[in-house]
């Protein structure tokens, strides 16, 4: 439980105790034969100035006690305060007034005082709601810049993650889904040679061809330095084997334009709930055969050195 929490239910229970003790009192002396109803005023009076004295005392110990955390804040609790001690003034006025007659109204200075706190108490609520929906703003938009991959602008791996364990909560969303696993080859060789920005132009290019590649049909996520997964909700070979025709020409367009060479191993894999348990299982399969095609590649280019 908060402090903030704690403080509030201490002056409630100060106040109602306060109100307890009047009560109790007046009817005591009433039943006794002591004082009627009418002579108890004082006692009315005098609760009434500490019922709002006390909490506004507590209040205000409170603010100068409490560690602020922003100018915002303090600022705010200064005007609780302020009102805090108007209040607690204007009320003890218009008791000490029923005494001595200063002026004839005995709760004009009451009304100013409630009005204004009053006013201070609505201000600070849409001072609260405010923060409360410029954090809300906030903590969507960090959630929005953990969703993207700084570098190529792709889904992030935390976003493959939590889209990862929403399908696995739930078969329907992965019974037809397909996993294509993609390594870039030779990155290292790009970072040693021509150096990291140049990694990294190569890098993001490669996102880019292959977003465009599955545009309408799967989301890529970027998993691992030089590692993509793409999660195709509605997965068929054929449409599947037309997206990789496009890579390819997406790629041949590429090294017209460019005089680097892009070079990518892929695997892919169905969801098969016969042989896995859930969509990591498939993910498995789909890394198992980019790696056989990167293991592949390497030997091939052994064997023409």
């Amino acid at each position: 439980e908060c402090v903030d929490s704690k403080i509030i239910k201490t002056i409630y229970n100060i106040v109602i105790v306060i109100i307890m003790i009047n009560w109790t009192s007046a009817n005591v002396l009433y039943v006794l034969g002591i004082a009627d109803y009418s002579r108890t005023i004082y006692l009315m009076l005098l609760s009434l100035m500490l019922s709002v004295l006390v909490p506004s005392a507590v209040g205000i110990i409170y603010s100068f006690v409490k560690k602020t955390e922003s100018k915002k804040n303090q600022y705010l609790e200064e005007l609780n305060t302020i009102g805090r001690i108007f209040l607690g003034a204007t009320v003890t006025l218009d008791v000490a007034n029923y005494f001595t007659r200063w002026y004839r109204d005995n709760n004009l200075l009451s009304r100013i005082g409630i009005m204004l706190y009053i006013t201070i108490i609505a201000i600070e609520s849409l001072m609260m709601l405010y923060n409360i929906m410029f954090v809300g703003q906030k903590a969507k938009m960090f959630k929005e810049i953990a969703q993207e991959d700084i570098l190529t602008k792709v889904r992030s791996r935390s976003a493959y993650a939590e889209v990862m364990d929403n399908m696995i909560s739930d078969k329907t969303f992965y019974e037809n889904a397909g996993i294509v696993a993609f390594d870039v080859n030779d990155l290292k060789i790009m970072n040693d040679v021509h150096g990291h920005e140049a990694g990294d132009r190569y890098l993001t290019d490669c996102a880019q061809i292959i977003t465009q590649t599955f545009e309408n049909m799967g989301e890529c996520y970027r998993t691992g330095g030089d590692e993509f997964i793409v999660i195709i909700k509605n997965f068929s070979k054929k449409r599947f084997a037309e997206r990789i025709s496009l890579m390819k020409k997406l790629v041949d367009d590429y090294h017209k334009e460019s005089d680097r060479t892009m070079s990518m191993a892929y695997g892919y894999a169905m969801f098969e709930p016969s042989i896995d348990s859930n969509l990591y299982d498939t993910v498995k399969r789909a890394d198992e055969l980019m790696y056989k095609a990167k293991k592949e590649r390497k030997e091939k280019k052994s064997l023409s050195e």
